[in-house]
């Protein structure tokens, strides 16, 4: 696979991760400063990431990538607030020392992974007032807006080079037509992404369909007069629909078993709630016990049959010719053996190719028959 479309792929989801711990100290910079400058000042250190990138590819060295990986978080010692930055680069780099050590912290897209980041930044927006700092709600769309992007990205980008790495390591045919139709196949998709958010911020959506809503509610409000026999309520004159709520006429209470089965039903909501809690909770740590004891080996899934895979245990046992009983077989083995140190014989060689290849500096022809009788009964 062509390293342009790993970089793009490993952009895209340390992209990802970089949005998502920007949230926090988004807000925590903001609560500091009540100023828009200093959340925005996070986003210059998106080159670390690049400069990350090909530190995991190119820096074989342990010591020198660890090293090379942590110098990134020396500019956050110079900035207004070094603690809060200089953390922050930390977890950057903490994340590129993990996905260089372990391959399963790749990312794993999932309705948590997404929808979670998308909530909370939504209620950032809405309470960007308690912030002190309005101007803030631009920043986090625009972080929401990053964050949905890059996931679908990376759900494309790694799909396609998947298939591509199949595709090459199974067949003999180019993989250039499905990676361009995958290229123009995203761009379209991008496109057609950023016309549907263009249209939701710029046109009122909102105000259309309140209008709607109350030319709907007018218009039933004269079918039920017609029924009524009271006839034409025109658009402009005052109805129970929308009289003041001080016009309105005063209700009779209500009963008291209307009353007592509103009570029932409020604390069998609660029970019920209750108890969904406590079996997320109870589901939560049973999957985490068996997830930290889990049995080593694993299963395989064929033809709908589950089959227990477990690891075979070495044999041990004597190397070389001190497991070599047979005393023609040891001389033989001697014979040959300092040939094959030398790099004159080749352990995959026949013994009727290595008395050819010996027999200007010995004479093995009696050995080499008396060695495959035994070895191989004649």
């Amino acid at each position: 696979m062509p390293r342009f479309r790993k970089f793009l792929e490993a952009m895209t989801e340390d992209g990802f991760y970089f949005n998502l711990i920007m949230i926090p100290f988004a807000v925590l910079l903001c609560i500091l400063t009540a100023d828009i400058r200093a959340p925005l000042l996070l986003a210059a250190f998106l080159p670390v990431l690049v400069y990350h990138y090909f530190l995991r590819v190119y820096v074989r060295k342990l010591s020198a990538f660890l090293f090379l990986t942590w110098i990134a978080c020396i500019p956050g010692i110079f900035t207004a607030h070094p603690i809060v930055y200089t953390f922050f680069l930390g977890l950057i780099c903490a994340r590129s020392v993990r996905r260089r050590a372990f391959e399963e912290s790749r990312l794993t897209l999932n309705f948590e992974t997404i929808c979670f980041p998308l909530v909370f930044l939504a209620a950032l927006h809405v309470g960007a007032d308690y912030l002190l700092v309005p101007q803030i709600r631009t920043f986090f769309h625009a972080q929401a807006v990053a964050v949905l992007l890059l996931a679908l990205l990376y759900a494309h980008l790694s799909g396609v080079n998947r298939e591509l790495e199949l595709s090459n390591a199974s067949s003999l045919q180019s993989t250039s037509v499905i990676a361009d139709f995958a290229a123009k196949y995203i761009l379209v998709y991008v496109l057609g992404f950023f016309v549907v958010l263009s249209l939701f911020k710029y046109v009122p959506f909102g105000s259309m369909l309140m209008a709607a809503g109350a030319f709907i509610l007018r218009i039933a409000a004269f079918i039920l007069g017609l029924f009524k026999g009271k006839g034409y309520v025109g658009f402009g004159e005052s109805t129970a629909l929308n009289r003041p709520p001080e016009q309105l006429p005063e209700m009779e209470p209500a009963p008291l078993w209307a009353n007592i089965l509103e009570t029932v039903l409020m604390y069998a909501l609660n029970i019920f709630v209750l108890v969904l809690l406590v079996l997320f909770v109870v589901f939560f740590f049973l999957r985490l016990y068996y997830g930290f004891y889990r049995k080593k080996g694993s299963k395989t899934f064929m033809l709908d049959e589950v089959s227990d895979i477990k690891p075979v245990a070495k044999k041990r046992g004597k190397r070389g010719i001190r497991g070599i009983t047979d005393p023609v077989r040891r001389r033989f083995y001697r014979a040959v053996y300092k040939y094959i140190k030398r790099h004159k014989l080749n352990v995959s060689d026949t013994p009727h190719e290595m008395c050819e290849k010996l027999k200007e500096r010995t004479d093995m022809t009696d050995l080499t028959a008396l060695y495959e009788q035994v070895r191989y009964g004649g």
